[in-house]
């Protein structure tokens, strides 16, 4: 997926600029963008809007794609985590069960009874509602 660099965009707008030999106040009236926004957009402290990125464009005379990038070359890819769960209740066992199809979890209680149900394979978690659903499924058809 790509998104807005503000890095890049603060570099292509300063820069350009810059080249042309105008000020933020001329760069304002181009543009319609206020001045002091433009200071913040300069500084990679402002995001702006489609509009705005592409009256920038357009009066400094740079291509938009020259400031978007991909997310696969901005973040690095990470690998499997070791995850410690803390508490096997709704959301702890709905956590830990989640993040496990891509990571090394560890689920831990101070309940003992919870403790040796999940080592027999048996949910811990009592509700009417899942169980219920659970005998509905096991039905016949």
């Amino acid at each position: 997926m790509k998104h807005l660099s503000l890095k890049l965009l603060a570099g292509a707008v300063a820069g350009r600029r810059k080249a042309l030999k105008l000020s933020q106040a001329a760069l304002s009236e181009r543009t319609g963008i206020n001045r002091s926004i433009l200071s913040r957009l300069e500084a990679g402290d402002y995001s702006p809007s489609v509009d705005q990125l592409l009256a920038l464009s357009a009066a400094l005379g740079f291509p938009t794609s020259d400031v978007i990038v991909d997310d696969e070359a901005a973040v690095p890819s990470v690998g499997r985590q070791k995850i410690a769960v803390a508490g096997t209740g709704y959301v702890g066992l709905s956590l830990a069960v989640l993040l496990s199809q891509h990571n090394d979890v560890v689920a831990v209680d101070v309940v003992p009874e919870k403790v040796e149900k999940l080592r027999r394979w048996e949910s811990p978690i009592q509700d009417e509602y899942m169980a219920a659903s659970s005998d509905r499924r096991d039905a016949p058809q």
